[in-house]
């Protein structure tokens, strides 16, 4: 997986990481601060939450970055990840090590999980 095509420095604008998300197609990015420490993530969610409250494009992105989000840890099991995508509406988890993004299991990643019915939203979803 490339990877940088879900990267967004923490000194961007929200405008940019809309674009990021716009191509990548995920409609998520990882908010990276330096070469490669993960501040946090943002989602489709996160910009339409912020563009309702009035927050402007060219703004910083992380007044919109979801610094609670998440992750997995890089020896993460298909349990635990079907786990997460069956409980919460999230759809890409990125797996940190160190503070640095290694990859992002997505969703679509796993053919065949039965998603729940029940699945819990999360305060600050991704």
């Amino acid at each position: 997986m490339d990877l940088n095509k879900y990267i967004v420095s923490a000194d961007s604008s929200i405008r940019e990481a809309v674009r990021i998300m716009d191509g990548n197609g995920s409609f998520f990015c990882v908010c990276v601060e330096g070469q490669d420490t993960v501040v946090g993530v943002i989602s489709d969610g996160d910009f339409r939450r912020a563009v309702h409250d009035g927050i402007q494009l060219d703004e910083n992105i992380r007044k919109i970055v979801n610094t609670k989000f998440v992750s997995v840890h890089k020896n993460y099991t298909q349990e635990e990840v079907e786990s997460i995508f069956k409980d919460t509406y999230i759809a890409q988890i990125p797996v940190v090590e160190n503070g640095r993004l290694l990859d992002i299991v997505s969703v679509q990643d796993l053919h065949g999980i039965e998603l729940n019915s029940n699945q819990r939203v999360l305060d600050n979803p991704v």
